[in-house]
């Protein structure tokens, strides 16, 4: 949860292991804030927190997603060094989504 002053604000969800769903649709890390509580920096704080617990993990880089027409979600996701991968259809939503990669163990995707 993502808590200010004791109010929940919104949720976070970290997998350290995906399987193929999370692969293919999820990555590692999603989150959600109110509407109400949106654009004000939650979801970037929260990246960057999660961010550094990966770090602790025997992982090179983190796979977050969103959909293409989350502009609030690519803003955030860009913000804590993401590098867009490539965009996918996906049959669950008709949406599409995209795929970045973050980076946790040097300065280049490998």
């Amino acid at each position: 949860m993502i808590i200010e002053n004791g109010e929940v604000v919104g949720t976070i969800d970290l997998r350290h292991v995906l399987n193929k769903n999370y692969f293919e649709r999820l990555g590692h890390i999603a989150y959600y804030i109110h509407p109400q509580k949106r654009n004000r920096g939650y979801a970037t704080k929260a990246l960057s927190l999660a961010i550094k617990w990966y770090k602790k993990m025997p992982i090179n880089k983190i796979l977050i997603t969103c959909y293409s027409d989350n502009e609030a979600s690519k803003k955030v996701i860009l913000n804590n060094g993401g590098v867009f991968e490539k965009a996918t259809p996906d049959k669950q939503s008709n949406k599409i989504i995209n795929r970045y990669l973050i980076s946790i163990k040097d300065d280049k995707l490998s």
